[in-house]
């Protein structure tokens, strides 16, 4: 066994036994409402940001060149819609489409021979996506680089939308409202919901305080120029998006967001499937988080550095700290507690005399915030869906409450195995 392995296990359980002591000495309800403050505070933060900003994307002054790039390993189930897709988004000059096939072996690149005006790159060996990217990129002369990746569907004015961001010299990125293709199971339908939040009110919001720290891969637009100053693509690294987008704010150069149009993605079927992407995403968080520390807490980076960057490492570590002590010490306490006052709202929910007489004061701390938590959560997912114009369905209620509840606790296992990977130094798959 390792050495690298031992010590990512020991250092694991002392965490897990910090954990468990936090919870153990202090009121267990009083940790959980300490978190909850924490995260309804920096929700509130970015709420009335959000407020602030006008959502409406700028009219572009002018055109600039553009090259997108379409990264494909093993893609024949999705390569085909999505490249029709590409080429049907609206922009008055020509674009040039790129298609690099890493290696396929799957019949890919067959299918992409089928269409017409496009460039197509072979890698006779899978080299990863970064090293595909970096490999066009050294070819791309235009103004405007994107990468689109080969299982998204973008809407027709997509480029329309988002180009007007560059009328800005000081605008490096423009990201996307993502959400995924066609859902179709329970797990699927979840993550819409998620989608909407996270790169709607989530990404909205943390660039509008120029604080945007990934630009995801389904669909992003770079200035070319900003691209090959930061030397393109980490080669190294399994959340390639997440690093570039940190190098640009390192260097200084804006990142935004568009919420009036969406790309569609395809998303995991399967708790394996989502657990790996998971763990990979948030495995990539912590390696970049240790790269780019130099800007945590760093005065020279304003918003990003001193608030929007540290806290998010801060409230997933209390986050993983409250599951694993609600787990193993309080779960069961916990449930007891939630199950008899829901049955006491529900019981006396139309008795005018007991709502007339609820006083909140006098639930215990924990209660409050987990209230404040789910309304103020519901919200953020309405105004995420008001940026598609889009309002929930009444068969949809039962994936709603179960994303407000209990999808966190997905989350939050995935960051609790990501730091367990990073820690025992366990392999990095893509």
């Amino acid at each position: 066994m390792r050495l690298r392995t031992v010590a990512g296990v020991l250092v694991f359980s002392l965490f897990v036994f910090f954990s468990i002591a936090l919870f153990t000495y202090f009121n267990p309800y009083w940790i959980f409402t300490i978190s909850s403050t924490i995260f309804v505070t920096q929700a509130a933060i970015f709420l009335v940001a959000l407020e602030e900003t006008d959502t409406k994307d700028p009219k572009p002054k002018r055109y600039p060149s553009l090259t997108i790039i379409v990264p494909a390993y093993n893609a024949a189930d999705t390569i085909e819609k999505s490249l029709r897709h590409i080429l049907a988004m609206e922009y008055p000059k020509k674009f040039k489409v790129i298609v690099i096939d890493d290696g396929s072996t799957d019949g890919t690149y067959e299918k992409i021979k089928k269409f017409k005006g496009i460039t197509i790159i072979r890698n006779k060996k899978n080299m990863g996506k970064a090293v595909s990217l970096n490999k066009v990129l050294k070819k791309v002369k235009t103004e405007l680089v994107a990468n689109i990746d080969s299982d998204t569907y973008p809407s027709k004015d997509a480029l329309m939308k988002m180009v007007g961001y560059f009328n800005d010299p000081k605008v490096g990125a423009v990201t996307v409202l993502i959400l995924p293709s066609k859902p179709r199971n329970f797990l699927q339908k979840i993550q819409e919901f998620e989608y909407y939040v996270a790169f709607g009110f989530w990404h909205k919001s943390i660039s509008s305080l120029r604080s945007l720290y990934v630009t995801p891969g389904p669909m992003t637009i770079y200035r070319t120029k900003a691209v090959k100053e930061v030397g393109g693509f980490d080669e190294g690294n399994i959340t390639e998006d997440m690093e570039i987008a940190l190098a640009l704010q390192e260097k200084g150069w804006k990142i935004e967001c568009c919420v009036n149009t969406k790309v569609y993605t395809e998303v995991p079927h399967t708790l394996r499937s989502y657990f790996r992407q998971r763990i990979r995403w948030y495995r990539g968080k912590i390696f970049n988080g240790l790269k780019y520390k130099h800007l945590i807490f760093n005065k020279f980076y304003g918003q990003f550095g001193m608030f929007v960057f540290p806290v998010t490492f801060i409230v997933e570590f209390l986050s993983m700290v409250v599951l694993i002590g609600f787990i193993t010490i309080n779960s069961k306490r916990f449930i007891l507690d939630a199950k008899q006052f829901i049955a006491t709202i529900m019981h006396n929910a139309f008795r005018v005399e007991f709502l007339m007489n609820i006083d909140p004061l006098a639930w215990p701390p924990y209660l409050v915030f987990l209230v404040l938590t789910l309304l103020l959560w519901g919200y953020l997912l309405y105004v995420s869906m008001r940026f598609d114009r889009r309002k929930p369905k009444i068969t949809e209620i039962p994936y709603i409450l179960f994303y407000l509840i209990l999808y966190s606790f997905f989350i939050t296992f995935s960051y609790t195995m990501s730091f367990f990977h990073e820690l025992k130094g366990s392999r990095k798959v893509w």
